[in-house]
């Protein structure tokens, strides 16, 4: 359709300027009809689109714009628009907005990941302990496992470790089974036998002075004896929260930065936001093994020295930038 031919009309339908211009649906109640326009040789400028669109708009008594109706309402949903009420700057959006955004069902525009980072010095750490037992009876091997585990509790809390920071997460009992080779006519097979059980109990011990990280796996060691499993010791941060709004701003400027970069490679502008999502965000831990035979040593001859370093909180978005072509 050519807009050139509208401007010579002032009782044009809008409705072919909407499509094929702006891509809405409209309808103009002008109370009389024209001509066809004659179609164009050559796609029109968005100056001149925007043009046509407010010259039409301003050239009639009334505009009723009808929209898409949901799936299944019985028909378009209409509002009436004034004349007055579509000037250079609404039209330049709705032709704008048309471009950038073809279709609701298609990726359009710039589609990028932001991340913020933050190293922050952990201020908790979380150690695993366990102690598992081996005993020919269950009851002896719960009674051993109950036994050191109280041993464990007393040594922490002994270091300064507040009781409600003492969390048991597992408690196991599973028999201990060998498999023993008989010898028949027909061949050889292997049946399993239980020769004894296996009780083990661990619990998740935060502390929140780590200057007593060392002390606790030592004391744990020291008491449970042969029994203990030192798992495992993770840093991280208390409250994430504090460091959140930092986190989603590098993010968002990490977004907007390979956006533009993205949209300079390609010869075009980074338009306005239309479509954001938070993806995740995590505090990952830092995690130190520790060997029983280790720490038995260490606890018989010199402090457990544990350092923690730096952890990296991070926060993740998806953006994506409507494209402005030049």
């Amino acid at each position: 359709m050519d807009v050139r031919a509208i401007l010579r009309s002032k009782k044009r339908t809008v409705g072919g300027v909407a499509i094929a211009a702006v891509m809405i649906g409209a309808v103009a109640c002008t109370g009389g009809g024209g001509e066809p326009a004659s179609p164009v040789s050559e796609a029109p400028s968005t100056d001149e689109v925007v043009a046509a669109v407010v010259a039409t708009f301003t050239a009639i008594d009334s505009v009723v714009i009808s929209r898409q109706p949901p799936t299944g309402a019985p028909e378009p949903v209409v509002e009436a628009v004034g004349k007055s009420a579509v000037g250079e700057s609404s039209a330049r959006a709705i032709v704008g907005s048309a471009v950038q955004q073809p279709g609701a069902n298609q990726q359009t525009g710039i589609w990028v990941n932001g991340i913020g980072r933050i190293d922050v010095e952990p201020d908790i750490a979380t150690l695993n302990i366990g102690v598992e037992a081996r005993e020919a009876t269950v009851k002896r091997a719960r009674d051993a496992a109950a036994g050191a585990m109280q041993l464990v509790i007393e040594a922490v809390k002994a270091e300064g470790v507040a009781g409600d920071d003492v969390v048991t997460t597992s408690f196991n009992i599973q028999p201990q089974v060998v498999y023993r080779e008989v010898r028949e006519r027909g061949g050889a097979y292997s049946v399993p036998e239980i020769v004894g059980y296996i009780v083990s109990n661990t619990v998740r011990v935060t502390i929140r002075d780590l200057d007593r990280v060392g002390g606790v796996v030592d004391a744990a060691a020291a008491e449970a004896g042969d029994l203990v499993r030192i798992n495992s010791i993770r840093f991280g941060v208390d409250d994430t929260s504090q460091y959140a709004e930092d986190l989603r701003r590098l993010a968002a400027a990490d977004a907007r930065a390979k956006a533009e970069i993205y949209a300079a490679a390609m010869g075009v502008e980074v338009g306005t936001l239309i479509f954001l999502s938070e993806t995740g965000s995590s505090a990952p831990v830092v995690v130190r093994e520790v060997a029983v035979e280790r720490a038995f040593a260490l606890a018989a001859a010199a402090p457990t020295p544990i350092q923690a370093g730096d952890t990296t909180l991070t926060a993740n978005i998806q953006a994506v930038f409507s494209i402005v072509i030049g």
